[in-house]
């Protein structure tokens, strides 16, 4: 750990944990980080910033927000504050990105008991990434004792005694990890996994309940291939383009079905999309655990939705990215896309969104592709450079109305697909 930013995090020898907020100076800022795992896998975790006094700046806003299911049986609510100060240089996974080094220090109590400080380190490598899906997969199991994420990362990122019940709890973990590619996430039915979708997809607008965010949207019905799409792009963006296709990866077509978990619910898919998060969000060292917590929300949102993924892995087999594809109606929509550090340099992107475009114009009856909300202006500009248009009544060009649609029938498993029957649809 040393030179590397660190969060100092009070614990206790034994028992259960209950946090409250260490105490601030008034010239300080505070990032709280709530986490709350349900039962069963109804995971919601959300992520809030505010100041700890009307003088006190700020952070760098909010990360997530949630609300939790009302079928979640049981929470699990933990609370961190972290205190921001000086610390003598940056992570290897943060340099570059452009911050000034920190320490952080949080205290979580319980009544009675000693404490026991630690040190976390805002440092995400191959092990602590392992030991964190470990554990989580644990949590969606349902196995409660698993169910919050502060000791989570005290037991991952902290020097916690191996004798400490919390690292015993990692070891347990750790003993029956699934193996990197198999699948571990909850079977959802395809009824289940259809409702999941629609939050995503901004059902809010087009059900007339909320006005959601500006979605990108590409018509295609005046292209007759993928050549004349890109024929109106710019040289740079057609350059990029060429650049991706030039690649050597390859992409394999997976289908999620109802009844089974999903394809990309593995260590493999969860390492994808934990350094997505983690590259994009943790800018600074106060963002790091946000970062992550906001990854494993992600992971556990992906996987329990409908649809199908296009799976990119490198020369040696291994998974570097995927795209989450939804397709309702008459629209395409590319739900998700993850990727790691390497995919990022390799125009995986660029690659996934040019095939989609692809699809969407030789599909008889697609007439938008949507890539749905962006997260930044510069990605709502990047969008723009491949011909998508930030919409905000979407909905009016974006016909959403009729059922799914599904590659395979196998992927609704017997006595699913209830909104194609509730439309009418023949199965």
């Amino acid at each position: 750990m040393d030179g590397s930013p660190v969060w100092r995090l009070y614990i206790f020898k034994a028992g259960k944990l209950q946090s409250r907020t260490t105490a601030v100076p008034e010239t300080r800022a505070a990032t709280m980080i709530r986490f709350a795992i349900c039962d069963h896998s109804r995971s919601v975790l959300s992520t809030t910033s505010r100041a700890v006094s009307k003088d006190a700046p700020s952070t760098t806003g909010s990360l997530a927000s949630a609300v939790v299911p009302s079928r979640c049986k049981r929470d699990y609510n933990t609370t961190l504050a972290l205190r921001t100060a000086r610390s003598p240089s940056k992570p290897e996974s943060l340099k570059g990105a452009g911050f000034r080094p920190r320490t952080v220090e949080t205290q979580a109590q319980e009544e009675g008991g000693e404490r026991l400080q630690i040190q976390l380190e805002a440092v995400l490598d191959e092990e602590k990434m392992t030991a964190l899906f470990a554990w989580v997969s644990r949590a969606f199991a349902g196995d409660g004792r698993y169910g919050d994420l502060m000791p989570a990362f005290a037991a991952v990122f902290g020097n916690l005694p191996s004798d400490h019940y919390i690292s015993e709890l990692l070891v347990e973990a750790l003993a029956v990890l699934p193996p990197e590619e198999l699948p571990a996430g909850e079977p959802y039915s395809t009824y289940e996994r259809e409702q999941h979708s629609l939050g995503a997809m901004g059902a809010g607008q087009w059900t007339g309940q909320f006005i959601t965010r500006p979605h990108a949207l590409l018509d295609v019905r005046d292209f007759t291939s993928v050549q004349d799409w890109s024929k109106g792009l710019n040289r740079g963006a057609r350059r990029t383009l060429k650049k991706a296709s030039d690649q050597n990866f390859t992409v394999t077509v997976r289908p999620i079905k109802g009844g089974e978990p999903a394809p990309h619910s593995s260590l493999a898919h969860f390492r994808a999309v934990v350094s997505h998060e983690v590259r994009l969000l943790a800018a600074t060292p106060e963002d790091f655990f946000g970062a992550l917590q906001q990854g494993i929300g992600r992971y556990l949102g992906t996987t329990r939705m409908a649809g199908e993924i296009r799976e990119y892995r490198n020369a040696e087999g291994r998974v570097i990215a995927f795209a989450h594809e939804v397709r309702k109606g008459r629209v395409i929509r590319g739900q998700w896309f993850y990727a790691d550090d390497e995919a990022a340099r390799s125009y995986v992107w660029f690659h996934a969104t040019q095939e989609l475009v692809r699809r969407a114009i030789e599909a008889e009856d697609v007439d938008v592709v949507d890539l749905g909300p962006s997260g930044s202006d510069d990605f709502t500009t990047l969008k723009g450079r491949y011909g998508f248009k930030n919409v905000e009544d979407w909905p009016a060009q974006a016909d959403y109305l009729g059922p799914f649609w599904y590659a395979e029938k196998s992927q609704m498993e017997d006595g699913a697909g209830w909104l194609n029957r509730f439309l009418g649809v023949r199965e």
